[in-house]
């Protein structure tokens, strides 16, 4: 469990790092538009879902991690 959490924490810092640079969201960009939305937007809508997905996962294995220590 220890490891997933490792993996989970690597993911969250690679993704907030790929956000804060140009590398996914250049300046000025704003074509290809998905649904009517901006690039810019719907990529920061689907990062905050990845954000949330991630949240829940290491929430859940955090839980595990503690339910095993507790029986030992």
């Amino acid at each position: 469990m220890k490891k997933r959490l490792r993996v989970i924490n690597i993911l969250v810092l690679i993704l907030a790092i790929a956000v804060f640079t140009p590398l996914l969201i250049p300046a000025g960009t704003y074509l290809p538009m998905l649904f009517g939305l901006p690039y810019t937007l719907w990529l920061g809508v689907l990062v905050t879902i990845l954000f949330i997905l991630l949240t829940w996962r290491a929430a859940r294995a955090y839980t595990k991690m503690e339910k095993e220590e507790e029986q030992l």
